[in-house]
């Protein structure tokens, strides 16, 4: 019954549609894996619907989709409702992050995906494996009916397994004293090393490990150490990490709790944590073990977070390094070079804004003990390459959204939020969400390359909560109006190919809602808006029915805080002075010659992108994007159905007769 169908839906039970008009899926975090056989996947996590999407990315110009698995309760029954509504029943709602354990460094031989929901608090291990493509999500409609909860708990147990039943090469089961000499090839739970022809790569879930209570942010990020087969997650709101032993993936258990906090605390001159946000290991020349590095935020806004760092074998706090103010995202270069990404946003009251950066530590390890050595690089002239830094102005015309009271000020605007190395070591690729933008930084040179907008592209959306259908189109109104997505990314991953260097983003999407220098008005909270209640030139595009619901902002690339108080440079009250006055342009130049051109945006590309560079270029080139392949799999639960077959079923008020293909 479609009134059950998790189309864009991150409720339980089911609100159908229910994110259409704001990011919809959401794609939060995004890594890369190459299979034993050469093919190289890409898997990406939906933070608000769930579930992670795989592609085959062997060639990056021609992805070819393989998998959607969300391991969620929708709890759609009585049943669900009297017994089963405590939120450990919901599972594993919305990823955050992603690793990829290669088949050598899979403590079972075979590769692994480990994943990181912090609205569940779970950690969640999947075997990656060929196999048939499956004609469901894998999500549950109803606690009764779900293989992930054992018989004891009201579920079926029928995807619990046992550590043999995954294990295929006869060394390792001989290690795990499995009996016989291989998995019995009829036992649908064994993985296969390549996919036979007609079949996929495909995920299955293996074993969970809860961290913390639900929506607690008790596992916000986690990054994986082969040689201990370990796995760190970060605990945000308890200031912890826990380390949790995966040699048995269908068992995890926790060895130890790292009490971040108190380690900074007593050791970095009392240093006070608000969150821990993001961990990383590293492996570093001249030290036998590898090394575990955690960004904290300080509990005073105003103040810069810390990086601590652990002996991944022994647990044994080895030191501690100022970062810029509230540390995001941390990479590794696999060597010897950790960056931490600082998103230095506004203070919560609108006071005062903070400078965005990144943070490079350099570990050397004289006479054997660990040295870290770390530098904070705001987007400052001093730290760009000569001609790369010039003014405002001029990055926003390159289309890097600097706006609101402090976007004058390039480093105060700057908010990246993640990065990543490329596989050589030598670029690190950081991503500026709010700012709709990215910034190339030269490792050796010390120095940004360059930093540019992300390209704008057509959007393939539903972008109505409210029209009681799956609505997905790329024009609106009589007058065929589109919409451009800002793509704004919030993790990204690198690899190489054929010598090039390519980025894969999350197109999660973000705004600054009010709680910064920009404010709150009566009529827009920061730049947020919707596109129905701005006035826009289309004739009919802005119904609840077409664009009326859908977020969007104010600021550029839209026209309208220009038109209303000349600049970028405005408070939301400042706007609102001429609102009913200013008009929001919904057409779009075809080669538009200003920042805020008009037209009609969206927030969050709703999608994944592959990007290259040549390592020459001041600018990277989009090569594919998943365009709305995330919404059409949340509302069918199969990745092969056609749009125009879902559009065609569920066109209408939904029912059982047209939503036919809603899963429950």
């Amino acid at each position: 019954n479609c009134a059950n169908c998790p189309f864009n839906s991150d409720e339980a039970p089911p609100a159908f549609e229910d994110r259409s008009d704001a990011k919809g899926p959401e794609p939060e975090c995004v890594t890369t894996g190459v299979m034993p056989d050469g093919t190289r996947l890409v898997f990406a996590g939906l933070e608000r619907t769930g579930g992670i999407i795989t592609y085959d990315i062997s060639d990056p110009t021609a992805p070819v989709l393989q998998d959607f698995l969300n391991v969620r309760n929708w709890l759609t029954t009585q049943d669900d409702e009297d017994n089963f509504s405590d939120p450990s029943y919901f599972l594993n709602d919305g990823p955050e992050s992603l690793v990829f354990i290669d088949a050598d460094k899979s403590p079972i031989g075979v590769p692994l995906l480990a994943a990181a929901t912090p609205l569940a608090g779970r950690l969640s291990l999947y075997v990656v494996e060929a196999g048939d493509r499956r004609t469901d999500d894998g999500s549950c409609s109803s606690t009764a009916t779900c293989p992930y909860i054992s018989v004891e708990q009201g579920g079926t147990g029928e995807a619990l397994v046992e550590v043999c039943d995954i294990i295929t090469d006869p060394t390792t089961r001989n290690q795990y004293g499995c009996a016989g000499e291989g998995a019995d090839p009829g036992d649908t739970n064994a993985p296969t090393p390549s996919p036979p022809p007609g079949s996929v790569w495909r995920l299955e879930w293996t074993g969970d490990y809860v961290a913390g209570a639900f929506d607690t942010d008790a596992a916000e990020h986690i990054a994986y150490d082969s040689d201990t087969q370990q796995i760190f997650i970060a605990s945000a709101e308890a200031s912890s990490v826990d380390v949790v032993n995966i040699n048995t993936p269908n068992s995890p258990r926790k060895e130890r709790v790292l009490d971040i906090a108190t380690d900074l605390d007593e050791e970095c001159d009392g240093f006070s944590a608000e969150s821990i946000q993001s961990v990383a290991v590293a492996s570093v020349t001249g030290y036998a073990n590898k090394i575990v590095a955690v960004a904290a935020v300080s509990t005073d806004e105003a103040a810069n977070g810390q990086l601590a760092f652990y002996d991944a074998s022994t647990l044994r706090f080895l030191g501690c390094a100022e970062a810029g103010n509230k540390p995001e995202g941390i990479a590794s270069d696999g060597n010897t070079r950790i960056a931490c990404i600082n998103e230095g946003s506004a203070a919560e009251d609108g006071s005062q804004d903070f400078q965005g950066g990144m943070t490079m530590c350099e570990v050397t390890v004289p006479g054997g003990v660990p040295t870290f050595t770390c530098t904070t690089y705001p987007f400052t002239a001093d730290n760009f390459a000569d001609g790369a830094f010039t003014d405002a102005a001029t990055f926003r015309a390159d289309g890097v959204r600097l706006y609101g009271p402090s976007s004058e000020d390039v480093a105060l605007d700057a908010e990246p939020e993640g990065a990543a190395f490329t596989a050589d070591g030598d670029y690190l690729f950081i991503v500026l969400q709010d700012n709709n933008a990215y910034a190339m930084w030269d490792v050796q040179a010390e120095e940004y390359l360059f930093m540019k907008g992300f390209e704008l592209m057509q959007s393939t959306m539903d972008p109505s909560d409210r029209d009681d259908a799956i609505s997905v189109a790329e024009q609106w109104g009589t007058e065929n109006t589109p919409v451009f997505k800002m793509v704004m990314p919030d993790q990204t991953t690198s690899f190489t190919y054929n010598g090039v260097y390519y980025f894969v983003t999350a197109n999660e999407g973000d705004t600054r809602d009010g709680e910064d220098v920009i404010g709150i008005g009566d009529e827009i909270e920061g730049e947020e808006i919707r596109m129905g209640d701005v006035n826009p030139s289309c004739s009919d595009c802005a119904t609840d029915e077409n664009l009326g619901r859908l977020l969007t902002t104010v600021f550029m690339p839209s026209n309208f805080a220009q038109d209303s108080c000349g600049s970028q440079v405005c408070f939301a009250t400042e706007i609102e002075v001429n609102f009913g006055s200013t008009q929001y342009n919904t057409v779009r130049p075809a080669n538009p010659t200003n920042p805020a051109p008009g037209g009609a945006y969206s927030v969050g590309g709703r999608s994944i992108s592959i990007w290259s560079w040549d390592g020459i270029a001041d600018s990277i080139t989009l090569v594919w994007d998943s365009d709305n392949d995330m919404e059409i799999v949340t509302g069918a639960g199969d990745t092969q159905i056609s749009e125009a077959d879902l559009c065609a079923l569920c066109k209408s008020t939904p029912s059982e007769a047209n939503c036919a293909n809603c899963p429950f």
